[in-house]
């Protein structure tokens, strides 16, 4: 089965998750005391077209098939590495009406690398997670470099000869950014290149399809699909469950961090814990169900449910293994 895209995002994913009925809802429901009983938004820091804005649609559209009878919808705030949408979920009514879709990695890293007046552990309280962001190191179809190492020594051959390679991500602070950042700097490559930065992985795909720069980092899940980019080597201990053709840099003896970041759903701190509760078993009967089983495959990620207590312990864990990632960077940066 094929489906059309627009903007990156499948369109038959879509649809596929909006026909097959409401086979999650009435379970969710009996425990929610009347939530929701209006509509709900669902914040996105990126522009609609790519991996996190896709997995947003998908759980929303399935979302809004509960008996409570209420849309949620998606609203995309691009730019600023995830910043504005942040600080506008946080100033919004703790009641579980604006909630936010995270790539988290990117989320945690806009925190990390500068002082934004707020910490993401302490003012979000994460609901779900259900998949799973790889960044990948990725080219286009007609490079030169096939491997990771490959494109290492093309770095290396492109600065010794005065010209520096340009590289793609999803914004300066995203996941794919320090992802990529950190592989450089792992590679001794920082000093050799230079970034342009996009609003989401979509348009740093066109780009790269387009010829504008000469490599990317983006999620995983942008390579599936697109003949016209090639995925050279997945920034992660394991291959991505769904896109498991790309070898991981561990495979190909390549230093690297390892930067797989979860996609989650997250309420403002100060939502009432009911209300979490109550989206959770909402996420997880989603989580179960074929269609949006079926949705998430044709979209290219895998369903990777975790529940509120194991998330967020998660997040807890991965925000301190980053921390020092992140100041490697920074002073890498600094130095050159």
């Amino acid at each position: 089965m094929s489906f059309a895209t627009k903007n990156g995002v499948s369109l038959g994913a879509i649809a596929l998750t909006a026909s097959l009925g409401t086979s999650f809802a009435a379970t969710a429901q009996d425990s929610c005391g009347g939530y929701p009983d209006k509509p709900v938004s669902i914040i996105v820091g990126y522009s609609p077209g790519g991996g996190t804005d896709a997995v947003a649609r998908l759980l929303a559209a399935e979302l809004s098939q509960g008996d409570h009878g209420q849309p949620f919808a998606v609203v995309n705030m691009p730019g600023g590495a995830q910043v504005p949408a942040m600080k506008h979920v946080i100033g919004s009514e703790k009641d579980g009406y604006t909630l936010s879709f995270f790539s988290s990695g990117s989320a945690v890293m806009a925190t990390l690398l500068r002082d934004q007046g707020f910490t993401w552990l302490e003012e979000f309280a994460p609901v779900s997670n259900i998949g799973v962001s790889t960044s990948v190191l990725a080219v286009n179809a007609n490079s030169k470099a096939r491997t990771a190492q490959e494109m290492i020594d093309w770095i290396k051959e492109s600065d010794a000869a005065g010209s520096r390679l340009r590289y793609a991500h999803a914004g300066r602070g995203s996941s794919s950014h320090i992802a990529i950042a950190s592989w450089l700097d792992a590679n001794g490559l920082y000093g050799m290149v230079q970034d342009v930065p996009f609003e989401g992985s979509g348009p740093a795909r066109a780009a790269l399809i387009g010829g504008q720069v000469d490599f990317a980092g983006m999620n995983i899940a942008h390579v599936e699909n697109f003949e016209e980019v090639v995925g050279i080597g997945a920034i992660s201990n394991e291959r991505d469950p769904k896109v498991n053709s790309v070898p991981t840099m561990k495979e190909q003896g390549i230093p690297y961090v390892d930067m797989d970041g979860p996609l989650l759903l997250a309420a403002p701190t100060g939502v009432p814990t009911e209300v979490v509760a109550c989206l959770d078993a909402m996420v997880r009967e989603v989580s179960e169900d074929q269609s949006f089983i079926d949705a998430m495959d044709q979209a290219g990620f895998a369903v990777i449910y975790q529940d509120t207590g194991a998330i967020t312990e998660r997040m807890e864990v991965l925000v301190e293994a980053w921390k020092p990632v992140v100041e490697q960077v920074l002073q890498t940066a600094a130095s050159n």
